[in-house]
């Protein structure tokens, strides 16, 4: 078999008009056919210019957003000139002549001829309506972090960092400031942050945690233990809190649980205080951002805080940390933990879905999200143990993991630790 006959299949295959109409589970496997067959054939070379160029490649699409070229080309119709686009945006023509001959190479679009570009699909996720955008913008404020890892490492003795103030993003922007802290002062970065929190990618199982969990049996039957309760409500009436979201960023996973539930959440009924009742907990900038507050159902209050302060739901069914504690390393993760603790009741359980890192194994995706948690948080993704480990140092003891095996998240059930 010739190599030229290889290349002509290969050639063949990608002209094959059945792989616009393939399913996700098939795509994802032709995507890892694909990476070992260029890992076949790629020399050192290509091996090293492909890596320490990728990040030009995140930085002019992160220069193509800020600038608006996607949007810009849109309004033209999908085919424009780069003295068009520079006159749209406002850059100087020269410059955005550079921007799209990279974005062309990129295959965002197609060059037309001399100075004239057509938009492609892919272009159009892009633009900055596109929640992608959003993660463009996320992902390359890291990468400024990220250029100084190597003079960080230099000064610290090449220690791991341990605190959310004293990191690699403290020393790359010259602040004592916490990565969220520097959000709430940046709206621009702070209204992408949290657009990147409520995307379906970050979601690796796959199914989401309320599948998981036995949550009719565990949540939303009546408790065996008494305990005081909650005010809640304007009709004066007391309910004990079913859930509190810790740090749930916009609503998407409570919305996403009365759906699932809607008979027990969105019943067709007047009477409010027959629903569990849920709180949706964060800052209040994120609260204030969620685009449409009407979507999220009567059950639902929003609830201000810093879960960093004393928890003011006291003796909540449950406390649901989804991918919050990722975000710190273990002396901020503790201290979180300790609020919570204090709050919960005898028979009260938190749970905590995180990523699990492989013993062995680990993916791209894993360890690229680890060094993002470094970078920005001074943080770390963690294995199961470690998961465990963190927990018990909290004052907790895990009485449950729940989708273990299910896409590398897993759904930790916990409870004070007595005695």
């Amino acid at each position: 078999m010739t190599h030229s006959y290889l290349l002509d299949r290969v050639n063949s295959l990608a002209n094959d008009p059945a792989l616009d109409t393939i399913d996700e589970p098939t795509r994802k496997q032709f995507l890892e056919s694909i990476e070992k067959l260029r890992r076949k054939v790629e020399t050192p070379v290509d091996f090293t210019l492909r890596t320490v160029f990728g990040s030009h490649q995140a930085m002019v699409l992160r220069l193509a957003v800020d600038l608006g070229l996607f949007d810009a080309i849109v309004r033209a119709g999908g085919t424009a000139t780069t003295q068009q686009l520079a006159q749209t945006t406002g850059g100087d023509e020269i410059l955005v002549a550079r921007f799209m001959r990279f974005l062309a190479v990129m295959n965002l679009f197609e060059e037309l001829g001399p100075s004239t570009y057509k938009s492609t699909p892919l272009a159009t996720a892009f633009t900055s309506q596109s929640p992608l955008s959003a993660v463009v913008i996320h992902a390359t404020y890291t990468l400024i972090t990220m250029s100084q890892l190597p003079t960080y490492f230099a000064q610290t003795s090449w220690s791991s960092p341990t605190d959310a103030t004293d990191g690699p993003f403290q020393h790359t922007h010259h602040t004592t400031q916490t990565f969220f802290e520097h959000l709430e002062a940046s709206p621009h970065l702070q209204q992408a942050f949290n657009k990147v929190m409520t995307l379906d990618f970050r979601r690796s199982t796959t199914k989401p945690w309320f599948e998981l969990y036995p949550v009719e049996s565990k949540l939303l039957t009546p408790a065996t233990t008494t305990t005081t309760t909650y005010s809640h409500g304007n009709n004066g009436e007391s309910n004990r809190v079913t859930l509190v979201d810790v740090g749930g960023s916009q609503g998407k996973d409570l919305l996403a649980l009365c759906q699932h539930f809607p008979e027990t959440f969105t019943p067709s009924t007047t009477n409010d205080t027959a629903q569990p009742q849920l709180i949706l907990q964060d800052l209040p900038s994120v609260l204030a951002g969620i685009p449409d507050p009407t979507v999220l159902p009567k059950c639902v209050t929003l609830q201000p805080h810093n879960f960093f302060d004393e928890q003011p739901t006291r003796h909540a069914r449950a406390y649901f940390l989804r991918t919050v504690l990722h975000d710190w390393p273990d002396k901020q993760a503790l201290l979180i933990l300790e609020r919570l603790r204090d709050a919960m009741a005898e028979d009260s359980v938190l749970l905590v879905n995180e990523g699990v890192v492989p013993e062995t194994g680990a993916g791209l995706m894993v360890v690229q999200t680890d060094m993002i948690m470094m970078c920005n948080y001074g943080a770390m993704e963690r294995t199961k143990a470690q998961w465990v480990a963190l927990l018990e140092r909290g004052g907790f003891e895990v009485s449950g993991a729940f989708g273990e095996g299910e896409g590398g998240h897993v759904l930790l059930e916990a409870r004070v630790r007595r005695g």
